[in-house]
């Protein structure tokens, strides 16, 4: 099936508006942690498990709700919602994990920067390789943002269901959760040393 270039051009919105979401979590993380506002939530009743949840929980919220609500103003919540639904809560657990890790890292805005930016870049790859099919090398399958691009890109062009994307969406689990694990072990090692 041959699909256009608008058709392709969607997914690649929706995902790089999960990827924006990186640096808007980072910036919250990173100011809270540099004004100390952290220290001064944890010396109240609230566990350090509790505050991580609710960054957890935050900065999913944001990214899915900004992505599903592009999905709806561009018109790519067709036949396989359900799918795409699916695929954009992990992919905004995916890029919340990561913004933990750069929030935790990054010092200031420069340092924010490097850290969203040095996971932006590799991770833009298969979102560009889907504008060009055939041309991605095979390395680009190891990538975590692969099975993100893949899946909303066969559930909007081609109207893939659930069960035909469900590698996909396997491969993006375990990313999400090597990626939210390191982004908590991150914040919670920063948050401790404060």
């Amino acid at each position: 099936d041959q699909v256009s270039l608008q058709q392709n051009m969607g997914p690649l919105l929706i995902f790089f508006i999960l990827m924006v979401e990186t640096f808007a979590l980072a910036g919250l993380v990173a100011s809270e942690i540099q004004s100390r506002t952290v220290t001064a939530v944890l010396i109240t009743p609230v566990r350090m498990s509790e505050f991580l949840t609710a960054k957890s929980i935050f900065g999913t919220l944001l990214a899915f709700s900004q992505a599903v609500l592009l999905a709806i103003l561009i018109g790519m919540l067709g036949t396989s919602t359900g799918a795409l639904l699916i695929t954009l809560l992990l992919g905004s657990l995916l890029v919340t994990g990561l913004g933990l890790v750069a929030g935790s890292s990054g010092k200031d805005f420069m340092g924010i920067l490097f850290w969203s930016m040095l996971f932006m870049v590799p991770l833009m790859v298969p979102a560009i390789a889907a504008l060009f099919p055939g041309t991605a090398a095979g390395w680009v399958a190891i990538l975590p943002s692969f099975g993100l691009v893949e899946a909303i890109v066969r559930t909007t062009a081609y109207g893939e269901s659930f069960v035909d994307i469900l590698p996909y969406l396997a491969m993006l689990a375990a990313w999400c959760v090597v990626a939210f694990g390191a982004g908590l072990f991150a914040l919670r090692r920063k948050v401790a040393t404060l």
